[in-house]
């Protein structure tokens, strides 16, 4: 059974990547002005999902194999960019497991599937819509292990896009001050 918080206290944001604004802008010689800082996490935040897409593409998994990226658009549609301060873009994901998506994590056992933790049975729904009851491990038996969640870089990908788009929209927005300027020391 998925999360779904029906209160808004109930969503959980994780912090994934933060990026200081005022160093990209000062590459292309722009000033972070608190226009260009929000275009910068449209930008960030168009990347982010872009990447997750392209990386969340559907893979064959065999039992046992680690989780990949859900492919799913409340999984998209997590990502959030915000503005921190003045100069600093924070992406911000309120999906429950994007910790371990992230960071990757080896398989575990999970000893509160058991009988003796009370859950008897647990339902597993499969990919043509069938739910199967599977009964849990017993008490003197070994808990189910969980195949852990590969580690993702689509964060790290759509930094590297990002900063690509950041440079050209800072590029043109120092063009046009520049060009605003000629303008009016011609008119003078």
């Amino acid at each position: 059974m998925r999360f779904k918080p029906t209160k808004p206290d109930q969503v959980v944001q994780f912090r994934v990547r933060g990026a200081y604004m005022g160093a990209w802008a000062r590459s292309v010689g722009a000033e972070a002005t608190a226009d260009l800082v929000s275009r910068m996490s449209t930008i960030l935040q168009e990347e982010v999902r872009r990447a997750a897409r392209e990386e969340a593409t559907p893979r064959t998994r065999g039992n046992g194999q680690p989780l990949t990226l859900p492919n799913t658009d409340s999984f998209f549609d997590s990502f959030h960019a915000r503005v921190r301060g003045q100069r600093t873009v924070e992406v911000v994901c309120t999906y429950p497991f994007i910790r371990s998506l992230v960071e990757g994590r080896s398989p575990y056992p999970m000893p509160w599937l058991t009988r003796a933790a009370g859950v008897p049975v647990v339902p597993v729904e499969r990919a043509d819509g069938t739910v199967v009851l599977r009964a849990t491990p017993g008490p003197g038996d070994r808990p189910w292990v969980h195949p852990g969640f590969l580690r993702h870089r689509f964060l790290d990908v759509a930094l590297r896009r990002a900063r690509e788009r950041v440079a050209d929209v800072a590029a043109e927005a120092l063009g046009d001050a520049a060009l605003n300027q000629f303008t009016n020391l011609v008119k003078k």
